[in-house]
């Protein structure tokens, strides 16, 4: 399997480098991944798996902002985004707040996933062109005020994830 292959190959890597922390981080998330997947009902491992062991590759940004540079700006600026509309959704009525938060939830998956990929495939261009499109999504998003927040955001972030080069 794919994600098998990426999982010795990174590890390989961190290992040859002589990054004990780093060896001790990979395996660590590649063992929650493990145990996320055999956790999962049949019908979900292969998808659950995909998911969970890119984002086992994926930096953790719990390491901003001592890690790549360029992942912790656009975490920086889209958690930014979140906890605006976090504050928007509390402070809607209950009609909007169920629409509010399906719309959240769904561009934060979909950003989460987008930029896991990225990092799987290890390809730099890819990862530089993702995050990019990411940080100009959220920067649009911030400019565009309370008003029209959460509909910038659908918008900007789809785009980001269908389009990373626009």
């Amino acid at each position: 399997m794919e994600q098998s292959l990426q999982a010795i190959v990174i590890l390989d890597e961190a290992e040859n480098a002589g990054d004990e922390k780093k060896v001790v981080n990979i395996v660590r998330s590649y063992e929650k991944a493990a145990d996320m997947v055999l956790a999962a009902p049949p019908t979900e491992k292969l998808k659950l798996m995909k998911e969970a062991f890119n984002a086992a590759v994926a930096p953790d940004p719990k390491g901003c902002p001592t890690i790549d540079k360029s992942f912790c700006e656009t975490y920086s600026k889209t958690l930014k985004v979140f906890e605006e509309v976090k504050t928007l959704i509390l402070n809607s009525g209950e009609a909007k707040t169920v629409e509010l938060q399906r719309v959240a939830s769904k561009q934060k998956f979909v950003m989460d996933t987008t930029i896991n990929d990225a990092y799987a495939t290890r390809d730099e261009k890819k990862i530089a062109r993702i995050l990019d499109a990411y940080r100009k999504a959220a920067d649009a998003v911030i400019a565009a005020g309370p008003a029209k927040m959460v509909e910038v955001m659908d918008e900007a972030f789809t785009a980001a994830s269908v389009h990373p080069n626009a």
